[in-house]
């Protein structure tokens, strides 16, 4: 078994809390990608090639949030072109969820792009309000995405689940803002009382590749108290 890192942050692991997808392979090249938290405040990337299958892995760099809790989640898009992380973080006033894109297609990782802020609520108290956050990814044939992200959220008395919109251009700069309005209609479900473990996942109707889809409609899944439940974002338009 191939050792791919260590971390030294602390009593927090190197994976998400609840565990999400912190590993994907790019449908471009067939090289596997991971995401780590090698410190308290850096998140690590590093690759295995296709040829190497996971025996041997190499950094791809690292990047720093200040005031980072967790890594929710990371996809790499159906070309293979990026990875879209979803970000957990707490700045000593209120919990926030971040979105970052790291370009891939090069074969190596660009982290220098920035965090975009998709949410934010809550106090001071860590997690008290974002418990947990997932990422989709979907790139268009006009190539832009159009990015969800689920968030499991505890407000006064209430637990539920909330899916945040992210879009990001076909220009040569990617102009990356966050767009809620591109969920019509109920974005947001809640149920009585305060459960401390929220899970939340995202994933796209496909072909059973994982990526292919006739149709990408979208389903949401979230676990509070004894109860599962699932929401469908039917796809509307072009895609």
């Amino acid at each position: 078994m191939a050792t791919i890192t260590t971390t030294t942050a602390g009593s927090t692991a190197g994976f998400s809390v609840p565990s999400n997808a912190n590993m994907d392979r790019s449908p471009l090249t067939g090289d596997l990608w991971i995401v780590c938290r090698t410190t308290t405040t850096q998140i690590s990337i590093f690759k295995s090639t296709a040829a190497s299958a996971g025996a041997a892995w190499t950094s791809q760099g690292s990047f720093t949030v200040s005031d980072l809790l967790d890594i929710g989640e990371m996809r790499i898009d159906r070309a293979g072109d990026h990875i879209h992380m979803s970000i957990l973080g707490n700045n000593g006033v209120n919990d926030r969820i971040y979105y970052k894109r790291i370009p891939i297609s090069s074969g190596t990782a660009d982290v220098s792009t920035g965090l975009l802020t998709v949410h934010t609520g809550g106090t001071s108290d860590p997690r008290g309000y974002i418990f947990s956050a997932c990422v989709f990814p979907y790139k268009k044939l006009s190539g832009s995405y159009a990015i969800l992200v689920g968030a499991g959220i505890r407000d006064v008395g209430t637990t539920g689940f909330k899916v945040f919109g992210v879009s990001v251009s076909a220009s040569p700069d990617y102009t990356t803002k966050t767009n809620h309005n591109q969920i019509v209609s109920t974005r947001y479900w809640q149920r009585s009382g305060d459960d401390t473990q929220i899970s939340t996942t995202l994933d796209v109707e496909h072909n059973g590749d994982g990526i292919t889809a006739t149709l990408p409609n979208v389903w949401i899944t979230c676990q509070i108290f004894d109860r599962l439940y699932c929401a469908k974002f039917t796809w509307q338009g072009s895609y």
